[in-house]
């Protein structure tokens, strides 16, 4: 993918990861998610499992050779060399085989909730094995406590502070060290602290689709202070999404009428592009209503599998493009 349109084809893909659900009145699941974090400007859900990926049989093996292909097109796309795309797509097929197909690091589902660089939080649920990813990290890197195993990994975003991971059985939990206290209370005491700023991720996440964000780009510009957006983008204020069985819609908030036009326009231009990102078998729908662009799908086209796998594609090329499975665990460090 050449340099000029790599910021725009990213920024569609974020779009992908956001929603609005006006009238959506199927019942409720009563069990608790996680949502440690208050007032968090992005809050995003994705579920692996609705891949089919876990599945028996046929199911399963499709999910797995629809990740793999999507794996190889991302890598392509991101990689300097066919070399490098190959190596990167077969190391993708020997993280699933050895990593996740066995049960040491089974992701089922995943929630990460961002409030600024510096205060967010990454929660996987799902299989893990705590003596499987000690080896991977190190054993003499990690510590035990009553519920897991955790450690401390060097912060992408600053020289002077530490990530703090812990993994148990059934979660791992990633965040700045100096909030992890809190955040964990809230987590072990299933205390929902996001507030009504996104009331609709709330409504959404509790019937686990395959995929459900909301994310306020105007909190985000006033708390990390730089343009987050290519400049077409720019005027967007709110966006949010969901993919699921039977409904998958997504709402860009544009305020200022002529920049909502012109957007419009824009992603007109560019439904092609959503439409393969997602794996949707038919044309999306676009339309304006009040200050909002809506992107739907037809009720009848389930885009749920198609989504899951690609998000869990775009996951794993990170692992995959780093021609080894632990190179981040082994980032870790108690120094």
């Amino acid at each position: 993918m050449n340099k000029t349109r790599t910021p725009s084809l990213v920024a569609i893909f974020a779009l992908m990861i956001l929603l609005f659900l006006p009238g959506y009145q199927k019942q409720l699941k009563t069990d608790h998610y996680p949502a440690p974090l208050e007032k968090p400007a992005v809050a995003f859900y994705c579920n692996f499992a609705a891949s089919g990926l876990y599945d028996q049989g046929k199911n399963s093996s499709e999910a797995l050779q629809e990740i793999l292909l999507c794996v190889d097109a991302i890598c392509r796309d991101r990689q300097p060399s066919e070399t490098a795309a190959v190596s990167a797509q077969k190391t993708a097929s020997a993280i699933i085989s050895d990593r996740i197909m066995s049960g040491d690091l089974k992701v089922h589902d995943l929630f990460f909730y961002l409030g600024s660089s510096e205060n967010f939080a990454l929660i996987m649920r799902g299989e893990f094995s705590t003596g499987k990813i000690s080896e991977l990290i190190g054993k003499d890197r990690v510590s035990k406590n009553k519920t897991g195993l955790i450690t401390f990994v060097k912060s992408p975003v600053s020289t002077n502070s530490r990530l703090y991971l812990e993994v148990r059985d059934d979660l791992l939990f990633i965040c700045p060290e100096n909030n992890a206290g809190n955040l964990l209370a809230n987590i072990d005491n299933k205390k929902n602290v996001l507030g009504e700023e996104l009331a609709a991720f709330n409504k959404m996440v509790r019937n686990r689709p395959a995929l459900a964000s909301e994310i306020s780009f105007t909190a985000l510009q006033k708390n990390i202070g730089f343009s987050l957006l290519p400049a077409w983008l720019e005027p967007m204020q709110h966006m949010r999404l969901i993919a699921a069985d039977r409904l998958s819609k997504l709402q860009m908030f544009v305020p200022d009428k002529e920049a909502r036009e012109a957007l419009k326009k824009t992603m007109t231009e560019q439904k092609s592009v959503i439409k393969n990102l997602t794996g949707a078998p038919a044309e999306l729908n676009l339309e304006v209503k009040g200050n909002s662009i809506f992107i739907e799908a037809p009720p009848e086209l389930n885009l749920e599998a198609p989504v899951s796998r690609r998000m869990a594609a775009f996951a794993l090329h990170f692992f995959a493009g780093s021609n080894t499975d632990s190179k981040v665990l082994r980032a870790a460090s108690n120094d």
